[in-house]
């Protein structure tokens, strides 16, 4: 049931379409730092194999980082998007709008890996 912000619910059940789109961009920049900050940590304890004299690569647990990197930050990104603004709303006690929390929540995730991967390439990263 869609209410008004002006309104006061009659029936208990609130959908706040404003505070949906709040909450999904609030959490998705605390995500963002959180990703930020974690992923760079990760990225820099990257290590590239290196071959001994025989040819022979060794294996070094740094060489996976930069993957790594990448999958804890984007989990990171989805889970400031799905949950935590569901949490912010139970807190508040009002119900996320069903038909704009979860897309919003999608194109903002997207557009910040999108956003990521071009600033990677054109500061050479990968």
């Amino acid at each position: 049931m869609q209410n008004s912000p002006d309104q006061p619910p009659s029936d208990g059940v609130y959908v706040d379409t404003r505070a949906t789109y709040l909450y999904t961009f609030i959490s998705l920049a605390i995500g963002v730092v959180i990703a930020s900050v974690v992923g760079l940590l990760l990225f820099s304890l990257r290590q590239p194999m290196i071959a001994d004299e025989t040819g022979r690569a060794t294996f070094s647990i740094g060489a996976i980082m930069v993957p790594l990197a990448a999958v804890v930050a984007i989990a990171i990104l989805a889970w400031a998007v799905f949950q935590l603004p569901v949490w912010f709303a139970k807190r508040q006690g009002i119900i996320l709008d069903p038909e704009v929390w979860p897309w919003t929540g999608a194109l903002g995730v997207g557009a910040v890996a999108v956003i990521g991967f071009i600033g990677a390439i054109f500061l050479k990263i990968i």
